[in-house]
């Protein structure tokens, strides 16, 4: 069984020089709410994991909610299980374009715990508190984000 590519001279064959593990795909996400419910129309999500690192990029549109009492977006890969920077992996802006006039304050970003299979989309108001963002039918998203995995 191969070990990976190594990079580099060739000479050394240290495990930091050798790449374990690459791969491309595409990432049909499952949206979920605490409570009510979240139909998506548009999926169209890649990923390519090189080593440890997910990088997701595309778009998803909503076709249609039920009362959902925040949004969740599932991952192909879960996050990385660490308890390092207050045990979440990363946190922040992932997303780069939000098309619908947004009425809960700020555009959503996104937050990923450690160990979990789905990203929490949040919104931080105008008092600095962050709370769940809820979609709404016909909200599209465009996402690039990178995180890391121990998959």
């Amino acid at each position: 069984a191969s070990a990976g590519i190594e990079l580099g001279s060739g000479l050394d064959a240290t495990a930091a020089n050798t790449l374990s593990d690459y791969e491309e795909g595409n990432h049909a996400s499952a949206w979920s709410s605490a409570s009510g419910s979240i139909t998506v129309g548009r999926n169209d999500l890649a990923y390519t994991k090189i080593g440890n690192m997910v990088h997701m990029t595309g778009e998803v549109t909503i076709s249609s909610v039920s009362s959902p009492a925040g949004s969740r977006m599932s991952l192909p890969f879960a996050t990385a299980g660490h308890t390092v920077d207050r045990n979440m992996n990363w946190g922040g802006q992932g997303m780069v374009c939000y098309t619908v006039a947004q009425l809960q304050d700020n555009t959503p970003t996104l937050y990923a715990s450690a160990g979990e299979s789905v990203v929490n989309l949040l919104y931080q108001q105008d008092d600095g508190a962050f709370a769940n963002f809820n979609a709404a039918a016909g909200d599209t998203f465009m996402f690039s984000f990178s995180y890391k995995t121990d998959s």
